[in-house]
């Protein structure tokens, strides 16, 4: 029998093989660093050591639209740019998601790299889109008609800003008047008569608007666009409130939009997709 020559492991050999054990495995993966750690041999990438990352990934939003258009020209590629819409109408809501790094047509890619352009509301829009379809007093809505007449479009067979403005100081002129009647006309007016609370016995008229047209921009800095109004009011008690209802709105939006989008096309070349990457 031969005889056995291994000499027992004494403590402190023990102790340094499970320390060498324990050490990270230092490796490279795709020319990344990695690291193997026991214990499981849990693989972490240590890409974050390196001077500079592997390739671009993250997610920059932008509110400019020469700024996204000019940000997609500059990382995008015609090989695996995707440009996306969410567009509801509806809702009011509009936003582009340029996929930088999306699937090419016989390369798949990570899509994580993306700038995202949600184009801001006028203030018109939003001032116009706030107040529609409620009601006010005749004093509040001739303020409004006076706040905002600049949004009024001069379009033939309807008041211009400067007679909707007319109006307006007329209302001013006879908040304290008592409606007695209202009458439409072929004009397309409406013809209230009224008396004053001074002089009861005197029956008086003045005539509103029942239709105008706005000028809207829906994006900020972005084209103006025709937007028709109806008038609205209601009398009760002898006493006048008025208010507007717009007019399909949606579709204002909608052609707004449509033109975004051919613009970006345009200036950028790329694909534009209805909906979400």
């Amino acid at each position: 029998m031969a005889q056995d020559t291994t000499l027992p492991l004494v403590p402190n050999d023990v102790e340094a093989i499970i320390n060498e054990v324990r050490k990270p495995i230092l490796t490279t993966i795709e020319n990344r660093p990695a690291a193997l750690i026991p214990d499981g041999y849990k693989l972490e990438m240590l890409e974050k050591l390196m001077p500079n990352p592997a390739r671009k990934v993250g997610t920059v939003t932008l509110s400019d639209l020469n700024s996204f258009i000019d940000y997609v020209k500059r990382d995008g590629s015609l090989a695996s740019c995707r440009i996306y819409a969410a567009v509801d109408v509806i809702e009011g809501k509009v936003s582009f998601t340029a996929v930088l790094n999306d699937h090419e047509e016989e390369k798949a890619h990570w899509r994580d790299y993306r700038t995202v352009y949600t184009p801001a509301k006028s203030v018109e829009w939003l001032t116009w889109m706030k107040s529609d379809g409620k009601p006010m007093t005749q004093a509040d809505f001739a303020k409004f008609l006076e706040d905002n007449v600049k949004d009024i479009a001069s379009v033939a067979g309807m008041p211009s800003g400067a007679q909707m403005l007319a109006m307006a100081l007329d209302f001013e002129a006879k908040q304290e008047v008592i409606i007695k009647s209202s009458t439409r006309l072929q004009s397309g007016t409406v013809a209230f008569s009224y008396v004053d609370k001074e002089d009861d016995a005197t029956v008086k008229r003045m005539e509103v608007f029942q239709r105008f047209t706005l000028g809207l921009a829906p994006f900020f800095n972005g084209a103006a666009y025709q937007l028709a109004a109806r008038l609205k009011y209601k009398h009760n008690s002898g006493k006048l409130s008025f208010w507007y209802e717009l007019v399909r709105p949606d579709l204002v939006l909608q052609d707004a939009t449509s033109d975004l989008i051919k613009t970006i096309k345009e200036q950028t070349g790329f694909p534009v997709y209805y909906g979400n990457p």
